[in-house]
């Protein structure tokens, strides 16, 4: 399978698509198969890292998504480790449950109540590359599960309706990426802001 980047700097639009010629049509040979119309993806105004990702899954060919979640994987490991490292070093206990959120104004913040609350502000707020990092998995974690719901909409019959009335219904809220991490255990996810 061959994947084909192109970056047009007129609309700061990045296209990739995978092509498989053998692949490209229906098993009786009489139109494209859906399933394959979901490897072609358009991304917008992409963060200049993610999209220096993407043009390296473009060499090395691959499946976009799995690239992806292998780099969120490193990504999130990594900022495990280093929060650990920090909020250890201020004395902050990691016994009780701390979950992390980016707030209305991009700041990652701390939810709900934990006992070291004040020690685990101050660390946030005394390192902006947690947020930054935060903000990169947050952002390539999101484009994955777009791509999975674009995927589910092709797959569905009457799909373009359901994902429009579903667009409409979840107008008005939001998901927030969140982690929530007690001692060695930690889970990054999506969850409805409230």
């Amino acid at each position: 399978m061959t994947i084909d980047g192109v970056y047009n700097n007129l609309n700061s639009m990045m296209s990739i698509q995978s092509r498989d010629a053998d692949k490209e049509r229906t098993p009786d040979g009489t139109g494209v198969d859906l399933a394959r119309l979901t490897d072609s993806i358009s991304l917008s105004s992409i963060d200049p890292k993610l999209r220096a990702v993407l043009e390296d899954i473009s060499v090395r060919g691959g499946n976009v998504v799995d690239a992806l979640e292998g780099n969120i994987n490193t990504l999130q490991e990594g900022f495990v480790e280093t929060l650990h490292t920090r909020l250890s070093a201020a004395g902050v206990s990691l016994d009780d449950k701390i979950t992390l959120r980016l707030g209305n104004d991009d700041a990652l913040q701390l939810v709900g109540n934990h006992p070291d609350r004040t020690r685990i502000e101050e660390v946030l707020s005394a390192n902006p590359d947690l947020k930054e990092a935060f903000q990169e998995i947050a952002g390539q974690s999101e484009l994955v599960r777009d791509i999975r719901n674009i995927r589910k909409v092709v797959g569905t019959r009457g799909g373009v309706a359901q994902y429009e009335q579903m667009a409409q219904e979840n107008s008005g809220s939001a998901d927030a990426y969140q982690l929530s991490m007690r001692g060695s255990f930690s889970h990054f996810y999506f969850s409805p802001e409230g």
